[in-house]
């Protein structure tokens, strides 16, 4: 078993039109601690949505427990990660509070020791508990990570 990992980080989202600070903007921050065993990788996440002030949506609060898994390929060139996470939602953006199944599958290939491409990724959800208009839903996405 090796330590804990933590993992801090905010993300501003500029909505809906590019350079327009202010209201309808949402700033998104999360707080991940994990633990690698043999097996999986253990994790504890919290994630905040602030909505900016004179917006119409209302933030909310995301807690998960998960695990995580992830394999090399091709001398440690191209990873392949899966994650699955029991999310429970305090109710933000007008939505009902309840549990939620989340995860994610995405294959990396590493350009250089501190860049990688992320393609494809999928992110999917599923309501368990909500009675709101939500449903199975997935987000495919794409993207590039520097790591220190």
């Amino acid at each position: 078993m090796s330590d804990f990992v933590l993992d801090i980080g905010s993300t501003y989202f500029d909505e809906p039109g590019l350079l327009t600070i202010g209201s309808k903007d949402i700033l998104y921050n999360h707080v991940k601690l994990s633990r690698e065993s043999k097996v999986v990788t253990v994790f504890w996440q919290f994630e905040n949505y602030i909505a900016m002030p004179g917006s119409p949506y209302k933030g909310g609060n995301l807690v998960s427990v998960g695990a995580s898994k992830g394999v090399s390929l091709f001398k440690d060139r191209v990873s392949a990660n899966t994650s699955l996470a029991l999310t429970y939602d305090t109710g933000g953006f007008g939505c009902d509070s309840g549990l939620l199944l989340r995860g994610t599958a995405e294959l990396d290939f590493a350009i250089t020791k501190h860049i990688t491409v992320i393609l494809p990724s999928v992110n999917y959800y599923a309501p368990l508990t909500v009675r709101d208009s939500r449903t199975l839903d997935a987000v495919v996405s794409a993207g590039l990570a520097y790591r220190f």
